[in-house]
């Protein structure tokens, strides 16, 4: 039974990221939704939005762990279609 669920997806939608150009993947282990940020992507950024980046990504996870176990992890590549 998939982890992503309706209410995943509204939380999803409707968090919005302090700066446009921020990529995020969501993966799916049978165990758990990981919520994936890329180091490259994150390096575009001055290191005041990175900071503002990254608390909004531990609180989008910390909002998606009320509904369905996840994590989050940085992946050292820019996304390519899919997450390892």
């Amino acid at each position: 039974m998939t982890k992503y669920t309706p209410e995943v997806a509204k939380t999803l939608h409707e968090a919005k990221a302090p700066y446009r150009g921020f990529v995020m993947d969501v993966a799916e282990l049978p165990d758990r939704l990981v919520l994936v940020i890329y180091r490259d992507n994150l390096a575009s950024f001055t290191r005041a939005q990175q900071e503002a980046l990254a608390l909004f990504a531990i609180e989008l996870v910390k909002r998606l762990q009320m509904i369905v176990p996840i994590t989050l992890e940085v992946k050292d590549n820019e996304r390519a279609g899919r997450v390892d």
